[in-house]
């Protein structure tokens, strides 16, 4: 099974509530590594909980962030967009409803590059 199997699983599994999640990478391998929403408003909003994703940080490396859209389209929000920029990760959505998939890369990284 791919990591973007479990994550739909796992996107499947909290609805009406958000999911979050990480990519992690360990030995070449990328797999799924599901982490608890602990937003006061989880059917709105996700907050990735720290203590999941220091398990996986020192598991493997973190490669990316997946969460879901439970209603609509998975492209990314203007909320998605910043919190990406601010996490320097590329982001992964995925809507439950249709199993679609949208993504978004982090722009401050190029940024800073550029203004050292």
């Amino acid at each position: 099974m791919t990591w973007r199997e479990r994550a739909l699983e796992h996107a499947i599994a909290e609805m009406p509530c958000e999911s979050c999640g990480l990519v992690i990478c360990e030995d070449g391998v990328e797999r799924y590594w599901p982490c608890r929403n602990i937003s006061p408003e989880p059917e709105q909003t996700f907050v990735l909980d720290p203590e999941d994703w220091a398990k996986a940080e020192d598991t493997a490396e973190i490669v990316a962030v997946v969460h879901s859209h439970p209603t609509g389209a998975p492209d990314p929000s203007d909320a998605d967009i910043q919190a990406c920029n601010a996490s320097w990760l590329p982001w992964e959505i995925v809507s439950p409803e249709t199993g679609e998939w949208a993504f978004c890369e982090p722009t401050s990284v190029t940024s800073l590059a550029a203004h050292p």
